[in-house]
């Protein structure tokens, strides 16, 4: 058997945490700055505007979080807010 062959029938190591980037991020934060976040996810997930008219958005987030000095991508505060992550699978 050949080491392709090996490499390609084992399975890929597991990530170190099953949790997406944004809770990666959330859980390093102190306790007054999580419970802010979670009130702007919260209006985020409740915002019922469209394009320019939403108040409060993932971008909008994304762009605080970065400004604060987080490594953290649109996409991945978009999946968590949309509960679509990884951190959300491994719970259901």
């Amino acid at each position: 058997m050949s080491a392709l062959s090996d490499a390609l029938r084992a399975p890929r190591p597991s990530a170190t945490s099953h949790l997406c980037k944004f809770s990666q991020t959330f859980n390093k934060l102190d306790k007054e700055d999580k419970e802010t976040i979670l009130e702007a996810v919260d209006k985020i997930r409740a915002d019922q505007g469209t394009g320019r008219s939403k108040q409060y958005s993932t971008s909008w987030l994304t762009k605080i979080l970065k400004s604060f000095g987080h490594d953290i991508s649109m996409s991945s505060v978009q999946r968590h807010v949309n509960k679509e992550c990884s951190c959300e699978r491994t719970i259901n």
